[in-house]
């Protein structure tokens, strides 16, 4: 259930752009520090076939 409300918290944090190009594949969480829990998210690059329009990196 953990990793559950961890995925929605990211899904939050990350911009809509991020989310539609990307797939959360991992969260991380560094709990030593109540105060200043950090949280790292692991993404991997969504496969895409032909995609009319604009490319940002062609």
């Amino acid at each position: 259930m953990e990793s559950k409300i961890l995925e929605q918290l990211a899904q939050l944090v990350l911009l809509s752009d991020i989310l539609e190009r990307f797939e959360i594949v991992k969260i991380e969480t560094d709990e030593q520090d109540i105060d200043a829990m950090s949280m790292t998210i692991h993404l991997d690059e969504e496969a895409y076939g032909d995609i009319p329009g604009d490319l940002p990196y062609a």
